[in-house]
């Protein structure tokens, strides 16, 4: 479903990722772990064009990437969740819902699946973005991916910042997604919530991927764990 082949991306003269290949399968969740600064983001931001990489491969159900401006990488299927939440402060619930469609029309069964998700939203639908809570605000990040209906959705740290009952709730949204058919790609710091979600997992450190294997494998080499993320699940 999508596909990342030696990609070589830079801020300016700085040299961010050195080759990053990674996939995802229809209906796979994948976990991208790392610390900090590893590049993680950037490889996101890759994807969708945002940082467009110099040389490599991007293919998403078959279409490439790489030739494509980040306006049309938003049209297609591909939904994406910023790290930072990144909504718009001064914009309703529902305004900030119809930013995530961009220039198409969100449908009653596009809305009707988000505020199932999130019933929360719906009774906030005409308060202002900036006076939500930590979570509600990622609660609306993730729903604004949601209304266009994407197949594949790219998701950059949903539990930062968020208290451990919102990473639950978040962590079970993620997975009744998934069971809904839509495949996830997930950059996270907290491993153990991504390793119970995720059925693949590929680490990085200094803007390469160092491992690439199953999520459980991973879990039984605790030593790979404490090398390359300084923790042990």
């Amino acid at each position: 479903m999508l596909q990342v082949a030696d990609i070589h991306t830079y801020y300016g003269k700085s040299y961010v990722l050195h080759g990053v290949s990674l996939e995802v399968q229809p209906g796979e969740i994948v976990a991208l772990l790392g610390r900090n600064g590893v590049g993680k983001t950037t490889t996101l931001k890759s994807i969708m064009g945002l940082v467009p990489p110099r040389r490599g491969r991007i293919s998403f159900n078959g279409q490439e990437l790489m030739a494509l401006s980040a306006h049309r990488v938003g049209r297609l299927p591909l939904g994406y969740v910023p790290q930072g939440r990144r909504i718009f402060p001064e914009l309703t619930v529902n305004e900030n819902l119809l930013m995530g469609v961009g220039p198409g029309v969100a449908t009653p069964d596009a809305l009707e699946r988000v505020f199932r998700y999130f019933p929360i939203l719906h009774q906030r639908s005409r308060q202002r973005g900036g006076t939500l809570s930590g979570g509600e605000q990622q609660m609306l990040a993730i729903a604004r991916a949601l209304v266009k209906q994407p197949t594949m959705l790219l998701m950059d740290e949903p539990s930062e910042g968020l208290a451990p009952l919102v990473v639950r709730s978040v962590k079970q949204t993620i997975r009744a997604l998934n069971q809904e058919g839509l495949a996830i790609l997930l950059a996270e710091q907290q491993v153990a919530m991504a390793l119970d979600l995720a059925a693949r997992a590929y680490i990085m450190e200094n803007g390469l991927i160092v491992y690439a294997g199953r999520g459980e494998e991973l879990r039984r080499n605790p030593e790979i764990m404490k090398r390359h993320l300084g923790v042990v699940v």
